[in-house]
């Protein structure tokens, strides 16, 4: 069969459309129930129609040498902070380096793989069933997060990785938890709450008022920032879609901060969150610059 009776019908592949395939390379075939792309390991398959009939057919291009696979980019995953649904710890079972977490819910349709962030934490699915899936915690994510004192019946925050053209309901929020704080205070205020969060000074340096924050994978907004701690207000909704508990004086909550503030730290310093110097290089960009340039 000749590429020329084919046409490309909606070619999307590692969450970019791509028009430049090289047709005169492909190796097509028939016998594929499911139209979306995959991969081998020669490279990407993708998913064409048949120009007569609509057929789905599979295109098999190989990789151009400069876009060789990389498993490191290839395993970003992003969130956005907002709660999907909250899930039940069902197992704990000790493996090599950690643990591996059985958790029930009402989440569906999973992929081997997928991410999914578990009280802010990016975990990947490793097996599933109806109404569960199961996900690894190796010791340091247990060491740094609140994972490691989580039990049998323990109730924990669900959100799925971000798919291309999903709405940003909270901010850009990485899953990867920067450390812990203590829920100092619960005040009342009407129908919202307002939660104070003891922090130490690694994570208070980039949380800002009426800046991003992220606790037990839920995007809240900064309400006030002192020296030790920090205060953000969750409203009846957002009380309604965390577990239950996730409010109570002296818990721990993991924190993720704003990445963007540790970018622009770097930018301006050079340094690392603990102040250290990680160049011997005079920074290109600094304060100094950005006013001269008048950005402020």
């Amino acid at each position: 069969m000749h590429c020329g009776s084919l046409m490309k019908k909606k070619v999307f592949v590692h969450g970019l459309w791509r028009e430049d395939l090289d047709f005169d390379k492909m190796r097509i075939g028939f016998g594929c129930a499911d139209p979306k792309h995959r991969e081998d390991e020669r490279g990407v398959v993708w998913a064409l129609a048949h120009r007569r009939t609509g057929r789905a057919v599979w295109a098999s291009a190989h990789r151009p040498p400069h876009q060789k696979k990389n498993k490191e980019r290839d395993s970003w995953r992003m969130f956005t902070g907002i709660i999907e649904t909250t899930g039940r710890i069902e197992r704990i079972q000790p493996i090599s380096e950690g643990v591996s977490l059985m958790i029930s819910c009402c989440l569906q349709a999973y992929q081997p793989g997928e991410s999914i962030a578990v009280n802010g934490i990016c975990l990947t699915v490793v097996s599933f069933g109806d109404g569960w899936f199961r996900a690894d915690a190796s010791s340091e994510t247990l060491s740094r997060t609140n994972l490691g004192g989580l039990r049998v019946g323990g109730a924990v925050n669900l959100e799925r990785a971000l798919r291309l053209g999903d709405r940003l309901g909270g901010h850009w929020v990485s899953g990867h938890v920067d450390g812990t704080g203590t829920i100092a205070a619960v005040t009342q205020h009407g129908v919202s709450k307002a939660v104070k969060v003891e922090a130490d000074s690694g994570i208070l340096r980039y949380v800002v008022e009426k800046g991003s924050v992220t606790l037990d994978g839920a995007s809240l907004t900064v309400n006030d920032v002192s020296e030790r701690s920090f205060e953000v207000m969750l409203i009846p909704h957002t009380q309604q879609v965390l577990f239950e508990g996730f409010a109570s004086a002296g818990r721990r909550v993991n924190i993720e901060v704003d990445i963007l503030g540790k970018y622009v730290e770097k930018l301006l310093t050079c340094k690392d969150g603990a102040g250290n110097d990680i160049s011997g290089a005079k920074p290109s960009l600094s304060l100094d610059r950005l006013r001269e340039n008048g950005f402020f």
